[in-house]
């Protein structure tokens, strides 16, 4: 359908006034977002604006209409965390995720592309994520740049743009490649989060308590952020400035989250969703108001006699303040995480 040109008159279709006529065009749109190819190009001809304008109308929505919309964001992660503010454990963070910030309802969300040929602003930073290894490049380093997470060993290394060696075995492949410029090396190369991934295989996934795999990956990322943050002094913490600095030295509003060593609620609750997702635990990524954003999980606790719950537990995790702790939803310390 897509080489046949089919997307645009399928697109085109709803907007049509005959209700049976949309319908059917929002089940062939929900068939098609199962590709990602054609997902995204639906996406650039419009077809998710429509689909809002649908679902606001009493009379033309359909169960139909929320279905397509529903995948049609399900296709593109980015544009669903922009424009809901939720990815749910089933959302799975991979490389070429952003986070361009909150989104209003009918707004356009840029790419990833359009976004990095801006002029440097005073707008927020794009986040990006990019979890897999360039092909030139490699994760593993020479021991003297192995991660012992040891902030002085790894942490001044973080958040700087440096040159570095590439290995003989990959110089006949940098040969052939075409050059390619600071913005898209920005993009494409992140080997501080690729050292993170590691770590947190090699350190989380080995503890038998799925609680303490939790906090143990807060902490990890806490770390990684500028560590704990006393809510007194979080005006104190000078993550602005960090960001500023970045994109100064990337020339490009766009943003490695592993560069970033200043974070706070937005940035850390991203970085440790995807984390989560990369060594398969679960957990969401909510954002709120005023850059706070969370991560919910799900545990089933034991009792007295050492026995698990039916009943699951959700649990909000700190990241900020007393990285690794658990706070159970609609606690007053919940409530004061995702607000105050």
């Amino acid at each position: 359908l897509q080489k046949a040109g089919g997307l645009q008159p399928l697109v085109t279709l709803l907007h049509s006034n005959n209700k049976e006529v949309v319908q059917n065009a929002c089940f062939a749109v929900n068939v098609c977002t199962g590709d990602t190819s054609c997902a995204l190009e639906m996406y650039r001809l419009g077809a998710l604006e429509i689909l809002q304008e649908v679902n606001r109308s009493v009379n033309r929505r359909t169960s139909f209409s929320k279905l397509a919309m529903i995948s049609l964001l399900n296709s593109n992660l980015s544009v669903k965390y922009s424009l809901t503010g939720h990815l749910a454990s089933t959302d799975i963070i991979t490389s070429g995720f952003y986070d361009v910030g909150k989104a209003c309802l009918g707004q356009t969300v840029l790419t990833l592309e359009e976004l990095s040929k801006q002029p440097v602003n005073q707008r927020r930073a794009i986040i990006v994520v990019n979890t897999a290894t360039d092909h030139r490049e490699t994760v593993d380093m020479p021991e003297e740049r192995q991660p012992s997470r040891s902030e002085s060993e790894i942490g001044s290394k973080r958040g700087q743009i440096t040159p570095r060696k590439k290995k003989e075995k990959d110089k006949q492949c940098d040969e052939v490649q075409e050059p390619r410029t600071e913005k898209q090396q920005s993009m494409t190369e992140d080997v501080s989060l690729q050292m993170l991934i590691k770590e947190a295989r090699d350190s989380i996934l080995p503890l038998k308590d799925e609680q303490e795999q939790y906090a143990a990956l807060a902490r990890l990322v806490s770390e990684a952020m500028g560590g704990a943050v006393a809510i007194e002094k979080l005006y104190q913490f000078q993550w602005v400035l960090h960001h500023s600095e970045l994109r100064f030295q990337l020339k490009s509003n766009v943003i490695p989250i592993g560069l970033i060593s200043k974070g706070i609620y937005c940035h850390r609750a991203l970085l440790f969703k995807c984390l989560a997702d990369c060594i398969e635990m679960s957990c969401t990524l909510v954002r709120g108001e005023y850059n706070r954003t969370w991560n919910e999980v799900v545990l089933f606790r034991e009792n007295s006699n050492n026995q698990r719950s039916s009943q699951p537990q959700r649990y909000i995790v700190d990241l900020m303040h007393q990285p690794g702790t658990l706070l159970a939803v609609d606690t007053p310390a919940a409530l004061q995480y995702q607000t105050i």
